[in-house]
């Protein structure tokens, strides 16, 4: 007997049944396996300090307006001061308030378990359309994480 002839004979719409059984059984004992969207923001950090930064909105006109938000958390059992320093790295980006127009700051107490969302205002006065980046840094209480960054995609205004 052929491999050809015994795959004709096999009923396959009860085979086909026990196995979406089977998958179903599996989710319901072992639970939904994790999957992240590649284009779903990550948190970055170690220990019990943890960050994520993003655009809002991620394409702004030349002139335009836009939020850099960042949103910190503690993972820990116990209170986490926070400093965060996010810095343009054009003279075309201005953030609102502060001393330096090319740099915001944020002091921030987390308790334990503790997340917060702080957005910055930017203000875009660019020559050219294109890709223009704000460095994030984070500092907890006797450390630094690595530095994030947030991208902004910005076109030509529209006439």
């Amino acid at each position: 007997m052929k491999i050809t002839d015994l795959a004709t004979r096999i009923k396959w719409q009860p085979v086909l049944i026990l196995v979406l059984v089977i998958l179903v059984a599996a989710v319901f004992l072992f639970g939904a396996p994790s999957v992240q969207s590649p284009f779903q923001a990550k948190w970055k950090g170690e220990g019990d300090v943890q960050e994520m930064s993003w655009a809002d909105p991620t394409t702004v006109e030349t002139d335009g307006t836009a939020k850099a938000k960042v949103e910190v958390r503690n993972v820990g059992k116990e209170s986490a001061e926070v400093k965060i320093k996010l810095d343009a790295d054009d003279a075309s980006l201005s953030f609102e308030g502060g001393e330096n127009p090319q740099e915001a700051n944020a002091n921030v107490s987390l308790g334990p378990e503790e997340t917060r969302e702080l957005s910055f205002k930017v203000n875009f006065n660019a020559t050219y359309a294109g890709k223009y980046r704000v460095k994030v840094s984070v500092y907890p209480a006797g450390g630094k994480m690595p530095d994030d960054e947030i991208f902004f995609d910005v076109k030509e205004k529209k006439s």
